[in-house]
């Protein structure tokens, strides 16, 4: 179990001070990508206009490379295109925290999962098409760490 030590500043100042925590009324796109039977959970919320991301927002029940991410993300998503999001890979985002853990990189991948479950998500909705998502356990607890405090939810 990585101590704090092993974490760089970026990662702890998302974690300490995630950005884009909550719901996003009107979202375009939400997913809830992990389990909470073996770990983190994280939820993504995407407003698009005119094919950028024009808002995000997480939700994450985890460890705090999962909140970090989860906060990195949203920062790095704002603004992007559609295709400039589906090029996103976790490399950037471990790079945008600074490096993880090698054993906690599991805990990062959520996020590019997330951008991939809501960009499906998200078309699917645009062309009147179907999507399969994976059933989710009910999530409980609280996002982000307790500095936020928001229930999760479904």
């Amino acid at each position: 179990m990585p101590t704090h030590r092993e974490y760089t500043q970026q990662l702890l100042e998302h974690y300490h001070h995630p950005r884009n925590v909550g719901e996003l009324p009107g979202a375009d796109a939400v997913v809830t990508v992990g389990s909470p039977t073996h770990g983190d959970v994280m939820q993504l919320s995407l407003r698009i206009t005119e094919g950028r991301v024009a808002d995000a927002r997480f939700k994450t029940f985890g460890c705090a490379v999962a909140i970090a991410a989860g906060s990195a993300v949203t920062e790095l998503i704002r603004g992007m295109s559609l295709e400039e999001m589906e090029r996103l890979s976790n490399s950037r985002v471990v790079q945008a925290l600074g490096g993880v853990p090698e054993n906690k990189m599991g805990c990062s991948v959520l996020a590019e999962q997330a951008i991939r479950e809501a960009l499906a998500v998200y078309r699917a909705k645009r062309t009147g098409g179907l999507v399969e998502v994976q059933s989710q356990e009910p999530i409980q607890g609280t996002a982000a760490g307790s500095a936020a405090g928001i229930p999760l939810q479904r």
